[in-house]
């Protein structure tokens, strides 16, 4: 009995005795057995293997005799190859065995059938390091010829290389048509999976007609290639549902980086270039892509879009799923490879479908469009960069487009967000493109929310559109926040034009750095709401005016946008209203909201003073001291005089010129180089007028100095004072005397105990006599009873 069987009744058997079925139920089991195992048994002693021995056509030992061989069989067969390096069709030179068709294979037609193409390397040896072994051409066939088609259930397919044949090179049909699986194929490639067949009239693998649950590719070697098609590389069409596309490479080579393209056919009765994927016609549930980053597909160089989901009426083409993929780039997530008319069309009335954590970049034309379709929803996808958003792979069009479709499909209802990253290029002069495109009548109900317009998520990329998001031609009521970061666009954050465009919100995004405005509003009702008006605003209160009973976010930027989103306030029955908070930019900046849903332009920028953001002092080890501070705005500002306390006052000891008028933060730095043991700065801030205010005071205490040290006096030369500095390691009697050129003592500077640490004093120039001196050369001596120093200065009146 082959071990099959043995598996079988061993199963049988554990149901009989396994502690779950006890009394009654252990009966049942038992009586039972041995109907189980006579419905069964037929099937099981009918499994066959059936051995490809050479690589004629027909006859016995071909394929085409073991695919008839395995549907007759009702039981589970295996299909393997060994055909000896002897047959007329071994090609030497590549490794590959080359079986011609010139009319159709078998159709498949029995469940459990296993055509094994990798058996070949195992039964004979591995002839091909670069790819497959097992070749299925149809070079010779003057029809459309197809080659595998599958009206069965629990088949696969696997290791095999099939090419050139006018038709579909895989056919999956029908309700008795599931959990099929195709891997590890190279289909319409060359057995190495670097060149494509470029056939007239082929298709890669047509899923239809209610065939259900099957997969076709796999992760890592599990992979097929597929390339070089006048149609779709695959197409789900007519109630086809629950089937997996997964981890292949479709249009693109072994490499991943080098195209195969796809879809370059054209016909005068059914037209072209055609897309990769094709899914319609009451299509649903499918999925494309696996649901692991490595188990996606990457889909490349299609005549038209990468994938079209199509639902022209009410099918049921819902509930799609595309995530993981790569498309328009290759399989290192930032060489473009363009498909020649977008990654992704969902047209019609298409329902529910979801486009999640993929690449849609490189394209040309718009990345997505979203035509007519309802409840779509797009989820941390990349659109116009690399695969880690580092860098820009632009797509020549829109990020996304949505609008309504000719024949009937208005949007309704589609999410964008959270997490999309949508870069691209500035495309002046027309001002027709952005990250996000949403025009025509009954473009309704759209949520955009938690997406990055312009930038990536750390905001380390800045490449926008001309604008971030347009809303034209009658788009209304759509939902533009929160959480939306919109930012590095040529002109417009967000622009909203025309007439009929109307009762569209837009709420707690942060919107800055764009190249004109955060928010234009031209002709419209949402133009009709004025924004409004701030009448004042410090660090903690904004106050204005607007309509009455509105909604009032408020915003702050250091130039005149909405960078940071502060809060929102109702504005009172007169229109007044105020808002209290923490404000740390420079300008404080408003939208209104209307009980319709109509949000205003952004308010003109209030500026708003700012005091300084940060004073720091800290030692050196040079045994100085580094004042640092920071501004985040200057209005007309002359400069920073920095200010020592020297006993119980403050005495200057150094300026800072000011940038004058700023919305820049500025940062300045002051270095004290004759530091006290403890020392307290101040800045005194001065306007070009004469006012100043003062900061707060900041103390730092120097280390206990390793050695004895008489500084250079500062500033020296001098003319009326100078500052003596000292260390001292530890406590002890010091001295510090004047002399002139001649030895001759001119005065005693300090001459007693003193604590370790950092000392110093100002010599005003004058001798013990209390004189002025006479312009020359002086000496400063530092005694101690183990150290003696001289520092030289000069004196002039």
């Amino acid at each position: 009995m082959k071990s099959i069987e043995m598996r079988f009744i061993k199963f049988i058997n554990h149901l009989t005795h396994h502690s779950l079925f006890g009394g009654n139920m252990s009966f049942v089991i038992k009586n039972i057995k041995s109907i189980l195992i006579m419905l069964a048994l037929p099937a099981i002693l009918s499994a066959n293997t059936y051995t490809v021995t050479n690589t004629n056509e027909t006859g016995n030992g071909s394929l085409t005799w073991a695919m008839t061989q395995a549907a007759a069989n009702p039981g589970a067969d295996t299909i393997e190859f060994a055909i000896p390096t002897s047959d007329p069709n071994y090609s030497a030179s590549s490794g590959t065995f080359e079986i011609e068709c010139t009319t159709a294979l078998p159709d498949i037609t029995d469940d459990n059938t296993h055509i094994d193409g990798h058996s070949q390397a195992g039964n004979i040896g591995n002839t091909n390091a670069d790819g497959l072994e097992i070749v299925i051409l149809s070079n010779r066939s003057p029809v459309e010829l197809p080659a595998i088609s599958i009206y069965s259930a629990y088949n696969t397919i696997e290791g095999i290389c099939i090419g050139k044949f006018r038709a579909h090179h895989f056919w999956i049909e029908g309700e008795n048509a599931h959990h099929n699986i195709i891997r590890g194929c190279l289909i319409g490639t060359d057995p190495d999976g670097n060149q494509s067949y470029v056939v007239q009239k082929s298709n890669g693998v047509n899923i239809r007609e209610g065939a259900h649950h099957n997969v076709i590719g796999g992760v890592g070697e599990d992979r097929n290639i597929m390339g070089g098609f006048y149609y779709e590389a695959i197409e789900m069409v007519l109630n086809v549902h629950d089937n997996k596309i997964i981890g292949n490479y479709i249009g693109v080579n072994k490499s991943g980086i080098s195209e195969l393209p796809i879809g370059w056919g054209v016909d005068v009765t059914y037209g072209g270039p055609w897309a990769g994927m094709y899914i319609r016609n009451g299509s649903y549930s499918n999925q494309v892509g696996g649901s692991t980053p490595d188990s996606g597909n990457v889909m490349c160089a299609c005549g038209r879009q990468a994938i079209i989901i199509k639902d022209a009426k009410d099918e049921g083409t819902d509930n799609n799923l595309i995530q993981y993929n790569y498309i328009g780039v290759g399989a290192d997530g930032q060489t473009a490879l363009p498909n020649g008319e977008g990654a992704i069309w969902i047209v019609d009335i298409a329902d529910g479908t979801k486009i999640k954590n993929n690449v849609l970049s490189g394209n040309t034309s718009n990345a997505v469009e979203i035509r007519g379709a309802h409840n779509t929803v797009m989820e941390n996808n990349y659109i116009g960069s690399s695969a880690d958003g580092s860098t820009v792979v632009p797509n020549t069009g829109n990020g996304l487009v949505i609008m309504p479709e000719a024949k009937g499909g208005l949007p309704d209802g589609n999410i964008i967000g959270p997490g999309n990253v949508i870069v691209g290029q500035n495309m002046e002069p027309d001002l027709s493109y952005a990250a996000i495109k949403m025009t025509g009548a009954g473009n309704f109900n759209t949520t955009i929310k938690n997406n990055y317009l312009g930038t990536n998520a750390t905001q380390t990329l800045i490449s926008g559109y001309d604008t971030g998001i347009m809303l034209f031609s009658g788009a209304s009521q759509n939902f533009i926040g929160t959480n939306n970061v919109i930012t590095g666009h040529g002109y417009y954050g967000i622009w909203i034009k025309g007439e009929d465009t109307i009762n569209n919100t837009i709420s707690q995004n942060s919107i800055y750095n764009n190249g004109e405005f955060a928010i234009l509003i031209q002709t419209g009702l949402n133009a009709l709401v004025p924004a409004p008006q701030i009448t004042g605003a410090n660090k903690t209160t904004i106050t204005g005016t607007t309509i009455a009973n509105s909604t009032v976010e408020l915003f702050s930027d250091n130039g005149t946008q909405a960078q940071t989103y502060l809060g929102k306030t109702t504005s009172s029955a007169t229109g007044n209203f105020t808002w209290n908070g923490t404000i740390s930019q420079s300008h404080a900046t408003a939208t209104v909201t209307d009980a319709n849903g109509n949000t205003s332009m952004l308010s003109t920028g209030s500026v708003v003073p700012v005091e300084l953001v940060s004073f720091s002092a800290q030692t050196t080890e040079s045994n100085s001291v580094i004042l640092n501070w920071k501004t985040a705005t200057e209005s007309n500002t002359l400069g920073f005089y920095i200010e020592k306390k020297v006993g119980d006052k403050f005495q200057q000891i150094g300026f800072e010129k000011a940038a004058g008028t700023s919305t820049q933060e500025q940062n300045y730095s002051f270095t004290d180089n004759s530091p006290d043991q403890t020392n307290s700065y101040r800045l005194k801030m001065t306007d070009l007028d004469g006012s100043s205010t003062y900061s707060e005071t900041v103390t730092v205490t120097m280390q206990t100095p390793d050695q004895y040290k008489l500084s250079m006096p500062y500033p020296n030369p001098f003319n009326s004072s100078t500052v003596i500095s000292y260390s001292l390691p530890k406590s002890e009697h010091v001295t510090l005397t004047v002399y002139n050129t001649l030895g001759q003592k001119v005065q005693t500077l300090y001459n007693g105990e003193q604590q370790a640490g950092q000392h110093r004093l100002i010599w005003n120039s004058l001798n013990s006599h209390n004189q002025l001196l006479s312009t020359g050369v002086y000496f400063i001596e530092m005694k101690t009873p183990g150290y003696r120093s001289l520092q030289k200065l000069f004196y002039v009146k």
